[in-house]
């Protein structure tokens, strides 16, 4: 959506630079005279630019009206997809069908780790982790010539994306084994992290009886475990209360701030496949617990409230490529039955 002011009528030129067009402000008589000066003055590529021309007659004199158009963008990198968190206040039966599959955050995490969010129209079907090759389109009014600007400038709408082209499926691998993970508490430049002690943490995570760790050793036939995790501390420079692209905070900035931290502060992330963040309760976080389908094997939790075993549960889930289990919500004129013709799928 684009949104034209009217120019207050005061001498100014016209310029054009790089892909930007400046707004005409003197009051212009459109005659073909004009009209030849004007397109001779132009210097830019039409597929880079949308233009929106409004003569406006003002007094017996017309005015000029241009704005910026969408960018064309290019971007090669790994699909990413969080699922959206489901607050558990919520009766399933009340949920209705308010899940709608943007909710959830697709992003593509590019090869210098900058993470974009990406728009789709419709719910990709292609494997997290996959590299892909996406063209789209952002309005915006910063630099686009890096990723490191697009990121920056990521906005919640994210790229508009037109086509996705597959490079490489991703193929998500066995869960068998030991599968280690290192859990980060992360202390900000404002607030440390106070939120669980490490005794806490451990005895939800991996070596209470009635752990996440018990439970998959006892889902597996014993086939699959957490065995060898460790809790660590990571310093970063960021704040906590830092808005982000999706679900109120920049918790992926925050991962990969204690990522690059961990060897000057030396921690040894090398030996470890899935990584949860233990975050101090954030002001700004919509979320007590989030987590990636496969991809990086990134979870987090937002202060003290779902740090036990259930949540843990859950979110490495997640990390291990599940999706939530999806349900049918049914009803016969206007009320809930078990089966009917209109039943609407509901994911909780």
């Amino acid at each position: 959506m684009y949104k034209f002011t009217l120019p207050k009528r005061k001498p100014a030129s016209h310029k054009t630079s790089g892909s930007d067009l400046s707004i005409s402000r003197a009051p212009v008589k459109y005659t073909k005279s004009t009209q030849k000066i004007f397109h001779s003055n132009l210097k830019f590529k039409w597929p880079h630019l949308i233009i929106f021309a409004a003569i406006i007659g003002v007094t017996g004199s017309y005015f000029l009206v241009f704005a910026k158009a969408s960018s064309p963008i290019t971007l090669e990198g790994k699909l990413e997809i969080i699922v959206a968190p489901h607050s558990d206040t919520v009766q399933d039966e009340d949920r209705e069908h308010a899940y709608n599959f943007n909710d959830d955050y697709y992003g593509i995490v590019t090869d210098d780790r900058q993470h974009i969010r990406l728009n789709f129209k419709e719910k990709p079907k292609i494997q997290p982790g996959s590299r892909i090759k996406i063209k789209g389109s952002k309005p915006s009014t910063a630099s686009i010539g890096t990723s490191t600007a697009l990121a920056a400038d990521n906005t919640a709408s994210g790229i508009a994306v037109e086509s996705t082209e597959v490079l490489q499926a991703a193929v998500l691998p066995k869960v068998l084994g030991p599968q280690k993970v290192a859990a980060i508490k992360v202390n900000f430049s404002n607030i440390s992290y106070a939120a669980a002690t490490d005794a806490t943490i451990s005895t939800a995570f991996f070596s209470g009886p009635k752990s996440t760790n018990a439970f998959i050793k006892q889902a597996s036939y014993k086939k699959a475990s957490l065995e060898g995790s460790s809790i660590f501390k990571i310093s970063i420079p960021n704040r906590n209360d830092e808005p982000g692209a999706a679900f109120g905070c920049a918790f992926l900035e925050w991962a990969e701030a204690a990522i690059a931290g961990a060897a000057s502060q030396g921690v040894d992330l090398s030996g470890y496949s899935y990584f949860v963040f233990l975050l101090p309760q954030s002001p700004v976080c919509q979320f007590l617990g989030l987590a990636e389908v496969g991809g990086s094997h990134f979870s987090w939790f937002n202060g003290a409230t779902a740090i036990d075993a259930y949540s843990f549960s859950h979110e490495i889930g997640h990390n291990f490529g599940l999706q939530h289990a999806n349900g049918y919500d049914c009803k016969l004129k206007g009320k809930k039955v078990q089966i009917s013709t209109t039943c609407a799928e509901v994911e909780y």
